[in-house]
């Protein structure tokens, strides 16, 4: 009874974690999938982004454009006079930004997948190296918390109600603070569910190995102990039909 109970919480658990697993990759996908990341200005000249374009919605840029096509026009001299060298520096950081996000977050996911296989292999095969699905899953989370901690630094994110009014004509070579949007509160939420996620599992795997070589040693003990008294019953039986002949 307390084997099939034993075995059913084992089960329980992994489910768990293949369900918390799903889980990260869809929210990582979520993120991605999000127009607003960002917003940047107040009132007449606040703008909205994304990943890698502005949204449809910005009053300043058009989505027709990605940010580095926007940098590539300031590099080569295509913008008129009233876009500053500040809002190209914004361009380049939100371009540069982007991509490691898309990578980092790629490969993020695709250690995610690995786990997942490593685990099925581990319930449903003879293959056993379930520990490398800690390795796999702990460079999943130093992969998307390098992602949201890069975006996060070159596009000066912050989390304010109120972006601050952008002054281009104060200081062309100014580049302003964000606001998250959406995409970056998706990101930095799965970020911490991915750490709370990968040290369950850590712990999980830890105390089952704990467990099972417990077992082991429980049982090795045991047989032990019967194979000394099968010994000392054979003894027994050999004195006695000694003592009879």
């Amino acid at each position: 009874m307390v084997l099939k109970a034993m075995a059913y919480l084992r089960i329980c658990v992994w489910l768990t974690h293949m369900l918390m697993l799903h889980l990260i990759i869809g929210l990582e996908i979520a993120a991605l999938g999000q127009t607003r990341w960002f917003r940047q200005g107040e009132g007449s000249t606040s703008w909205e982004g994304g990943i890698l374009r502005p949204t449809p919605d910005s009053h300043h840029f058009s989505d027709d454009k990605s940010y580095h096509e926007y940098w590539e026009d300031c590099e080569n001299g295509r913008v008129d006079s009233s876009v500053s060298i500040g809002q190209c520096r914004t361009f380049h950081k939100l371009y540069a930004s982007g991509v490691i996000m898309i990578l980092f977050s790629s490969i993020s996911m695709f250690m995610l997948v690995a786990t997942i296989l490593i685990i099925y292999l581990d319930m449903f095969t003879k293959i056993k190296i379930l520990w490398f699905s800690v390795l796999t899953y702990w460079i999943s989370l130093l992969f998307y918390f390098f992602a949201v901690i890069l975006w996060h630094g070159l596009t000066w994110c912050v989390y304010e109600d109120h972006c601050k009014h952008l002054d281009w004509g104060y200081d062309k070579r100014y580049r302003a603070h964000t606001c998250a949007e959406e995409g970056a509160t998706i990101a930095l939420s799965t970020l911490l569910f991915h750490g709370v996620a990968t040290i369950f599992y850590t712990v999980t795997y830890l105390g089952a190995k704990k467990m099972v070589k417990k077992q082991d040693e429980q049982s090795k003990i045991e047989t032990e102990v019967v194979e000394r008294i099968d010994l000392e019953n054979h003894a027994a039986k050999e004195k006695e039909i000694f003592m009879e002949t």
